[in-house]
């Protein structure tokens, strides 16, 4: 797998079957959460917002997938200081 998160499934996949789990916990960029978002990967999201700018540059986070934090099932917003965490259950249509 490489950090634009080509082969993301089957390494998925292949975790799950030799380490007989059920759910991963996906920590990365934009580009590697995009590509588990377009691969249809994503049940559950968790979402640190901050105010702040971090360099120059940078991948927009879901650029142009229509993520709305409304559309999120069991969704919880809660403040920590200046952040806000965001989360809740991924519906799809389909």
């Amino acid at each position: 797998m490489d950090a634009s998160g080509d082969g993301l499934r089957e390494t998925f996949q292949r975790l799950a079957a030799e380490q007989q789990i059920g759910s991963l916990l996906l920590e990365g960029g934009a580009a590697m959460h995009t590509a588990a978002w377009d691969e249809g990967l994503v049940d559950y999201v968790r979402l640190y917002v901050t105010p702040h700018v971090l360099g120059n540059g940078g991948v927009e986070l879901l650029s142009g997938r229509g993520f709305s934090s409304a559309a999120l099932f069991e969704r919880r917003v809660e403040s920590l200081g200046p952040d806000v965490v965001i989360e809740g259950y991924v519906h799809r249509a389909g």
